[in-house]
């Protein structure tokens, strides 16, 4: 996760959110400027106020910055982030074996 003083006031960011091949997924600072890379384990968000990214509060940022596409994604008490679709095949957990996990890897969710 970044620092807060990796956020220079003057810049305007980004999240890359990442899902690594060991399910784990993270969360990328990312200065606007710099190339958006087209991968199937790869979401970007829309621009995020500096003063969002200041506190670090990926909750609050999940509940008002949406994706580049469009869509929306949440984040889990241990800042696992979930993309709407899969959100919502969870809350409607008809068939949990057929889950539509991002690249059809489930994220590596922190042990209970």
């Amino acid at each position: 996760m970044w620092r807060r003083s990796d956020i220079d006031e003057n810049q305007r960011y980004r999240l890359a959110l990442i899902q690594h091949e060991s399910r784990a997924r993270e969360f990328v600072l990312q200065n606007e400027s710099m190339e958006l890379v087209s991968a199937k384990n790869i979401l970007y968000t829309e621009i995020v106020p500096n003063e969002l990214l200041i506190k670090g509060n990926l909750e609050a940022i999940s509940k008002s910055v949406f994706l580049i596409n469009g869509g929306r994604f949440y984040v889990d008490p241990h800042n696992i982030w979930i993309t709407e679709i899969e959100m919502e095949a969870w809350l409607n957990d008809d068939e949990p074996e057929i889950m539509p996990w991002l690249n059809g890897l489930a994220p590596r969710f922190a042990e209970k």
